[in-house]
């Protein structure tokens, strides 16, 4: 059975903790992983070892100091074949700049919580049995780093009329990224669609490019 490293903030947390979403993640994930769940930004180090397939950001550490050793514990991680899924605030890793070489992005800005349309934009092993689908979320807007490189598969369109890619998706060496958008509460995780997709980008992202 593959093993799998869920990384959530909580007493740290500004904004997203993951307890209140963390049985989501083992329902999603159930039946194909042995799932090990940190909330110690140093136990990225742990991705060293080999014994992990794929690893999970869900940090919301927007006001700490990110050392560089861990954007590059966690880019040798990739380089050598894990893969590595950053689910909406597991961009806060952001905090080092270094880190929108690995996503492609950085965050900007969120309007207010509101319906969003997702709209699967390119069939993939991720979107399979996936349809279009609405649920009420936080409209991340980000800016871009060399984005050209990476392949958006699902966008989203507001009520506000914002338009955003929500999942995009990179090959890096001999591993895999993806980065999923919405995630902000348990109405989110509850939603069908999220959980598929969940579960197809952990096991597209834990098989080696």
């Amino acid at each position: 059975m593959k093993k799998i490293i869920i990384f959530g903030s909580n007493t740290e947390a500004t904004y997203h903790p993951i307890n209140p979403v963390r049985d989501y993640f083992t329902s999603a994930l159930s039946g194909g992983y042995e799932i090990i769940f940190s909330d110690n930004i140093s136990d990225i180090s742990k991705l060293s070892s080999g014994e992990f397939r794929c690893a999970i950001s869900y940090f919301d550490l927007w006001d700490k100091t990110i050392p560089d050793q861990v954007i590059q514990q966690i880019h040798s991680f990739i380089k050598y074949g894990g893969g590595f899924l950053v689910i909406h605030n597991g961009i806060s890793l952001q905090s080092n700049h270094r880190f929108r070489d690995i996503i492609g992005a950085e965050f900007k800005e969120h309007p207010v919580y509101q319906k969003i349309n997702y709209h699967v934009s390119k069939k993939h092993f991720i979107t399979e049995n996936i349809d279009d689908f609405s649920i009420n979320e936080e409209p991340y807007i980000f800016n871009f780093y060399d984005f050209d490189s990476f392949n958006v598969i699902i966008e989203s369109t507001s009520e506000d009329g914002t338009s955003s890619p929500s999942l995009w998706i990179k090959d890096t060496g001999k591993g895999r990224i993806a980065y999923l958008a919405p995630g902000h509460d348990k109405k989110t995780f509850e939603n069908e669609n999220i959980q598929k997709l969940i579960r197809n980008a952990a096991d597209w992202c834990s098989t080696n490019a």
